[in-house]
């Protein structure tokens, strides 16, 4: 109000002013007597004008000396320094500033007040925010004032949902929801929701499918979207009825799959052709008396499956036995079964034996050189030749054309031929180099223990002739457990024997006497002692702790190697003095 006063208290003065002095003017015109043009001059009576009134100067016409008063117009109020800021705007409402006239009139500061409004500011809104209700049913807009926070301006739309993406058997379905604002500053705000659940599959019977080695699928069509199928790989039990040799057997094959926390099942069934029968190689076992031998063939498919045929056997003799050599009988059966082989088999008979007349002198020693006997077998006329020492001593090995008497052995050998538990390999000849046989060793125990007769003529070993020089000697030994053969159904008599299996034959036979057999030995001193074989090792041990076996060197011991008849006679010389007393 004080500037709406101030200014028209301004123009009332100048109206004044005004009037005043253009009358003064006009009655200074007025008293002219000639008519003439002045010639006006200013004289210097000056009124200097303010912000608001007019001032004035004086001019003269200096033709008739006529003065006259020239107004001259208000100056206007000067604001050259800042506007001040009275009240400031808002954003819905207008401010006030104010500017103060500096200037100075006629001596005296003008201070009029210049006063103005300023605009309002208008809302500086930040970005709006959108918010959803928790069902989607509406969208609540909201924008703030960057001047002013509490000014805000908010709108709740509704919203309208529509079906944009229907449901599937795997994937859940979208409701599109659309909100639209009256207020132009908001905009329209769309929001996609999976709300609507999958339908899930809908399974049918399964369809299964068979490989040619039996594997198994069972194949799961979706009834909602035939291109929705699962395979799931099978397990399959196998029960299977045999065929046998006459009948047809089948394996049966039991698919088996859990799908959706449900079982399913199939099963295909093959048969397997009958086999036939597989006839293994035939066996053939002969009676005792060699009368009559039995075959039989046992299928392969089935061990229940048996032909067997015994057929009678025909005796011949086809070498006689002499005195030294023994005789041969073949036994030959034929069967009717054309699948069974003829059978023959050949066992020796004993040798005769010589029939030795009287020792008869044919060269009597002298005081320094042995004499010579000679006795003749009354049956092939065979002659057998000692030497009688010069002193009386007959040496029993003397008549050995392939021994040195002069070596190491001559004691061993006297021993064993004179006791009678060795012989030569022929009248003259002892083969003191030559690989003891397993049908030897047992031989030479026989002797020692006086050949008694074995409680069968029979051997359980079918590798041992019936009636051979070694036969009784084995089954006597067998039937003692001081021979336990090379397997259930072979002794090998003619195989060369190991120095570990001599060693743990003269220890069961040691065993079997009752001897002392606590003698042992770690075996330390011998290199290879780590050779000996299990079952051997104990027998080892007690044969060196006993002083039966020395090695073959000081430090090598030689178990898996062979042992020569004079080595053996060696051995068995030591046991018979040594062990047995």
């Amino acid at each position: 109000m004080k500037r709406i006063f101030s200014m028209l208290l301004a123009l009332v003065l100048l109206a004044t002013v005004f009037v005043g002095i253009n009358d003064t003017a006009l009655a200074s015109s007025a008293t002219g007597t000639d008519s003439h043009t002045h010639n006006w001059k200013d004289i210097g009576r000056t009124m200097q004008p303010t912000c608001t009134q007019y001032g004035y100067r004086t001019e003269m016409c200096t033709i008739c000396q006529q003065d006259r008063q020239v107004p001259i117009s208000p100056l206007g109020h000067y604001f050259p320094n800042p506007w001040v800021t009275i009240t400031a705007p808002t954003c819905t409402t207008v401010g006030h500033e104010m500017n103060t006239c500096v200037r100075v009139n006629r001596g005296t500061e003008c201070g009029y007040e210049w006063w103005r409004e300023i605009p309002a500011l208008g809302h500086d809104w930040g970005e709006a925010t959108y918010v959803w209700a928790e069902d989607n049913s509406s969208v609540t807009a909201n924008r703030v004032c960057a001047r002013v926070e509490s000014h805000v301006a908010t709108e709740t739309a509704k919203a309208a949902g529509k079906v944009t993406k229907e449901a599937t058997c795997e994937a859940p379905g979208e409701t599109t929801y659309t909100a639209t604002f009256e207020n132009a500053a908001f905009e329209t705000q769309t929001k996609t929701e999976k709300n609507i659940p999958a339908k899930g599959h809908a399974w049918g019977k399964p369809a299964w499918s068979w490989t040619e080695d039996n594997k198994a699928s069972a194949a799961f069509t979706c009834a909602n979207d035939a291109e929705h199928v699962k395979t799931v790989e099978a397990e399959v039990e196998e029960v299977r009825k045999t065929a046998t040799c006459t009948e047809d057997g089948s394996a049966t094959y039991t698919a088996k799959v859990t799908f959706e926390g449900k079982e399913y099942t199939d099963t295909q069934v093959k048969t397997l052709t009958a086999t036939g029968h597989s006839w293994g190689k035939a066996t053939y076992v002969w009676a005792e008396d060699n009368g009559s031998v039995t075959a039989k063939r046992v299928c392969a498919n089935d061990e229940t499956h048996i032909e067997t045929e015994t057929a009678k056997a025909t005796a011949e003799i086809t070498k006689g036995a002499d005195c030294e050599e023994s005789g041969e009988i073949t036994y030959t059966a034929v069967f009717e079964n054309a699948a069974f082989e003829k059978q023959t088999k050949t066992e020796a008979t004993s040798p005769m034996g010589h029939a030795w007349g009287d020792w008869k002198t044919v060269k009597e020693p002298t005081a320094d050189a042995d004499g010579e006997e000679q006795r003749v077998c009354d049956r092939c006329g065979a002659e057998q030749t000692r030497a009688l020492p010069y002193g009386g001593h007959v040496c029993p090995s003397a008549h050995f054309t392939d021994t040195d008497l002069g070596l190491w052995y001559h004691e061993d050998l006297d021993y064993v031929v004179e006791n009678g538990l060795m012989i030569g390999m022929s009248a003259d000849e002892f083969g003191p180099d030559l690989v003891m046989t397993r049908a030897m060793v047992v031989t030479a125990l026989y002797r020692l223990e006086g050949e008694p007769t074995p409680k069968s003529s029979v051997s359980a070993f079918g590798d041992v002739v019936r009636g051979s020089w070694y036969a009784a000697a084995v089954n006597w030994a067998a039937e003692n457990g001081i021979v336990k053969g090379m397997s259930a159904e072979e002794f090998m008599p003619n195989d060369s024997i190991t120095r570990e299996q001599m060693a743990t034959i003269f220890y069961r036979y040691a065993k079997y006497k009752g001897y002392n057999v606590a003698a042992s030995d770690g075996l330390n001193k011998f290199t290879d002692a780590g050779k000996v074989s299990g079952w051997a090792l104990e027998a080892m041990q007690w044969c060196v702790g006993a002083g039966l076996i020395n090695g073959m060197s000081k430090t090598e011991l030689s178990p898996r190697g062979t042992a020569t008849r004079i080595q053996y006679a060696a051995i068995l010389h030591r046991f018979c003095v040594k062990v047995r007393g």
